[in-house]
């Protein structure tokens, strides 16, 4: 199935917040283990990861907003569940996940990369000067 075949919560979901399956992949089994939270040792074991990728995947959920760090016992990450919209939008995804996994996947690698994305914004900003009076 093409990805716009996808709902609009999902795609909007993985376009601002998702920018790899391992990153997918952990958000599903930190929503599947709410509301506790996940010692990375636990997440390396049950994702079998290495702790230093698994941990710059972890640190970028938080920084979306979808994950709760902890420190104390030890670091550890939980799904944040910090609005009706976005639990929506990652039950969504798990649905999508299950039954349209490849147009999940798809869409993930077609998202535009950070280094594309500030490339294009410069000749935008340039545009915008130009045409400025």
């Amino acid at each position: 199935m093409p990805e716009h075949s996808l709902p609009d919560s999902v795609r909007q979901l993985i376009l601002a917040k998702i920018p790899s399956v391992w990153q997918l992949e952990i958000l599903l089994q930190l929503y599947a283990a709410r509301p506790e939270f996940q010692t990375v040792r636990n997440l390396e074991k049950a994702l079998r990861l290495d702790a230093e990728p698994l941990l710059e995947q972890l640190e970028s959920l938080h920084a979306h907003g979808l994950a709760f760090k902890t420190t104390a016992p030890e670091l550890a990450f939980a799904y944040a569940g910090v609005s009706a919209e976005q639990d929506q939008a990652v039950a969504d995804l798990v649905e999508a996940y299950r039954t349209r996994q490849v147009s999940v996947i798809s869409l993930i690698h077609s998202r535009p990369t950070e280094k594309i994305r500030t490339f294009a914004d410069a000749f935008r900003l340039r545009q915008d000067k130009e045409s400025s009076p």
